[in-house]
């Protein structure tokens, strides 16, 4: 099984050969093709993506009997068949989640690996085909026509994915809100005691409620389904240094880590009242909210930088990556980002780089809440190139959504570079 639980792109050539030599079946999740199987791609995988997702390796025969590899000579390497992998893909409706390449080559042969993600936008169809597929457990007949059941199942398990993580979200939510209270109880108590110095160092605290001066930014992170635990809350606290991210923006998760129920979390407040909480759940749940709110030295006026809030998206998703490698995870992964203002009367500060004119580099803001939705999954997040392009696709969608019409690529490239952001 230590093949389906590596990232794809880091297996090799040699990978598969031992793992054919230790005898590993064809399963629900792994797939065995000689040849490229161009009639029955398409349904194959829109069956994992039914099911609970697998891999498909080309260039190994199976026993068509007991379902063991037979022999694992590879395929000629033509980088053409990973285009028409992709053409194929193209026939299943929805879009399914997948990844596809080749390994590297020996003697002139490569394994063609093809890791489809467990979808929840389920059923997937095949275009033209009025069937649903799925995988099943026998060896004979890997793949099959949904029953009725099954296909109530697959439509019911789109709703219950959704329901899922609304409600993981909303929980995290509270144990915020519940967060926040402890951190006001705290900053009182540290105030008062200040105070009864009578040296007037209590004017180092902040001296109005928490929250009152705020702009918060919520991060989320979790995994399509997430319907049972990864890991247990013990291992993410005592084992947090394996996934913890620095940059000079924000560190998550941070070092004040505490148990909750099914895990862990942090809350912190400074002295000019900035607020912040970290969480991490078993079931792969990641939330990071901080103020983002500012001044413009310049103005005066309260002011959110752009730059502040895709810092903290970085951070966040560099740990989101360590994490799910450190508990195994592979699959899609759903990002939600709120952007919740206490008041309209607050300016927006592009990404600027060099530009000593910043011309149209402020917007007010409009709306009282700004909302965005993505969606990637592991192996995007483990390659530095598809990674970066998410990134900048966020950084687009955000300057975008509060009042900028463009950034560009190499504005991005150049603000990672200066802070020295390296997915």
């Amino acid at each position: 099984m230590k093949i389906l639980n590596q990232e794809i792109n880091s297996i090799s050539f040699d990978d598969v050969v031992a793992s054919c030599q230790e005898k590993q079946p064809e399963g629900i999740e792994l797939d065995y093709k000689k040849d490229f199987p161009d009639k029955d791609l398409s349904r194959l995988i829109a069956a994992f993506s039914n099911t609970r997702g697998g891999l498909i390796i080309i260039g190994v025969t199976e026993d068509k009997q007991t379902g063991f590899p037979s022999s694992w000579d590879g395929i000629s390497d033509d980088a053409g068949l990973i285009e028409k992998t992709n053409q194929l893909a193209l026939a299943v409706s929805p879009l399914p989640d997948f990844k596809v390449r080749k390994t590297d080559e020996k003697n002139g042969k490569v394994f063609i690996l093809i890791k489809v993600y467990e979808g929840d936008a389920t059923p997937y169809f095949v275009k033209n085909d009025s069937n649903v597929w799925t995988r099943t457990g026998n060896i004979r007949n890997l793949v099959d026509i949904a029953s009725p059941e099954w296909l109530d199942l697959l439509y019911r398990k789109r709703d219950r994915s959704e329901k899922a993580r609304r409600n993981y979200i909303t929980i995290a939510d509270e144990v915020f809100k519940h967060g926040l209270a402890l951190e006001e109880k705290l900053r009182i108590r540290l105030v008062e005691e200040a105070k009864l110095k009578g040296d007037g160092s209590e004017n180092n605290y902040y001296l109005k409620k928490l929250g009152t001066d705020t702009e918060i930014f919520t991060i989320t992170i979790l995994p399509n389904y997430p319907r049972s635990a990864k890991v247990t809350p013990r291992d993410i606290l005592e084992n947090a240094n394996i996934f913890r991210c620095t940059t000079d923006f924000t560190e998550f998760p941070k070092q004040n880590l505490r148990p909750i129920p099914d895990g862990v979390m942090a809350t912190s407040h400074s002295f000019r009242g900035d607020i912040g909480c970290n969480q991490i759940y078993a079931t792969g749940l990641l939330y990071n909210c901080f103020d983002v709110l500012a001044q413009n030295r310049e103005t005066g006026k309260s002011v959110i930088y752009i730059s502040h809030i895709i810092g903290g998206l970085f951070t966040t998703l560099k740990s989101a990556k360590l994490f799910y490698n450190y508990i195994g995870y592979q699959g899609v992964l759903k990002i939600n980002l709120t952007l919740n203002l206490n008041s309209k009367d607050v300016n927006f500060y592009r990404l600027t780089g060099n530009d000593p004119f910043h011309w149209n580099a402020e917007e007010q803001a409009l709306l009282p809440n700004y909302t965005w939705e993505f969606t990637l999954n592991t192996a995007e997040l483990n390659d530095i190139n598809e990674a970066f392009g998410k990134f900048f696709e966020m950084v687009d969608e955000i300057h975008w959504n509060l009042g900028f019409k463009t950034v560009s690529v190499e504005l991005v490239k150049d603000f990672m570079k200066k802070n020295r952001l390296v997915f």
